[in-house]
């Protein structure tokens, strides 16, 4: 069996062809909004370090005061999605046994077995308890 060699020259060519073919992070758009290092600010509902995780759910929120168990339950939506241990009983948000039933934990299936309409138009049929 033979090898194939290239020369020299060759090789570098396709080196270059193979560079010019990548995506050069300095031409592509920048992202929407100001993007940091890390999450800045961890109580305004936003992404400040384009990491895909927001507000106290983000690493970097953990130890601000923001993102502190205030020893109240989790009672509402709103504490029921915030990414802390409000009550400190070592369940967070929709773990947590006080949070079940709450809107902001339920799902597709969770809200078509309670009657509530799941995307598309509303179309008639049974409910939760067999009723039409």
């Amino acid at each position: 069996m033979s090898h194939l060699r290239l020369s020299p020259r060759l090789t570098a060519a396709v080196f270059v062809l193979l560079a010019l073919l990548l995506p050069l992070p300095a031409l592509a758009a920048p992202p929407e909004g100001e993007i940091t290092a890390t999450e800045t600010e961890c109580s305004d509902g936003e992404d400040n370090d384009g990491d895909t995780v927001y507000d106290c759910g983000d690493a970097d929120c953990q130890t601000t005061p923001a993102c502190q168990a205030d020893g109240k339950p989790e009672s509402t939506d709103e504490r029921c999605h915030d990414w802390i241990d409000n009550d400190s009983d070592g369940f967070t948000d929709c773990d947590d046994i006080d949070c079940e039933g709450r809107d902001a934990c339920m799902g597709s299936w969770d809200r078509q077995m309670a009657g509530q309409q799941v995307g598309g138009p509303s179309v008639p049929g049974p409910t939760a308890d067999g009723t039409e």
